[in-house]
């Protein structure tokens, strides 16, 4: 369950960047920023453990 813990926390981030995106009207450059926040989110986590 521990090891579950931060791929939940990271699905959170891409749920709320997509609810976001939807709400903005699904912007291309929007989208493109937020693969990349979550990117960096999943680099960041993997250094952790």
């Amino acid at each position: 369950m521990i090891l579950l813990l931060p791929f939940i926390k990271v699905l959170i981030v891409i749920t709320l960047l997509f609810g976001l995106w939807v709400m903005l009207g699904g912007s291309v450059l929007f989208a493109f920023i937020s693969v990349l926040i979550t990117g960096l989110l999943v680099v960041r986590q993997h250094d952790f453990i």
